[in-house]
């Protein structure tokens, strides 16, 4: 199989492509058979847990600090990746805090 993907790869992106876009779908339809059978089980059986719009409020608690924190860097860690590379600009290439430090070029 890996030497079908292989050769497909380097005969070129006109029949390299398809792979992709069959591991696009081969990624989709679990997703939608998945769905499909929640709403039949919804429909059929109902909802498995009571809701209340009391229920949908958040709590602000101490025991809750876990949880909000969490929800916070999961929707900014990955964009602060891109603030956090500019920051070793400055830095020399033997890794010192110190711009402009050659110390780790020295010759013996």
């Amino acid at each position: 199989m890996l030497t079908l993907i292989t050769v497909l790869n380097v005969l070129g992106l006109g029949l390299g492509k398809w792979l992709n876009n069959l591991g696009a779908v081969g990624m989709a339809v679990p997703v939608v058979i998945l769905i499909l059978l929640g709403l039949v089980s919804f429909s059929r059986f109902g909802s498995a847990t009571h809701f209340t719009w009391v229920g949908f409020a958040p709590h602000v608690q101490v025991r809750d600090l876990v949880f909000w924190s969490t929800i916070f860097f999961a929707f900014a860690g990955c964009e602060c990746a891109s603030f956090m590379g500019d920051r070793d600009q400055g830095r020399s290439p033997c890794g010192s805090p110190i711009p402009g430090d050659r110390r780790c070029h020295q010759s013996l």
